[in-house]
């Protein structure tokens, strides 16, 4: 394992291209965009500590979906 460190670039918003090719070439450097992070906070926001679910306030909402037509 490299003791090197790794590199995290987080933005809210999206990457360039050529922001997205340039860690290519680069083992420890990880680009982590809006939907990324998005996509993390929802996969584990119940593992945070409360302060941070505090300071972003979720609240789960089930939406059912229609049952389909008997008689089709």
């Amino acid at each position: 394992m490299d003791d090197k460190g790794a590199g995290l670039f987080v933005t809210l918003a999206s990457f360039s291209k050529q922001a997205r090719d340039f860690p290519e070439a680069k083992v420890n450097l990880h680009l982590l965009d809006g939907d990324a992070l998005h996509e993390l906070l929802l996969e584990h926001y119940e593992e945070l500590d409360a302060k941070y679910r505090a300071e972003i306030p979720l609240k789960r909402v089930y939406i059912p979906e229609p049952a389909e037509d008997a008689g089709e």
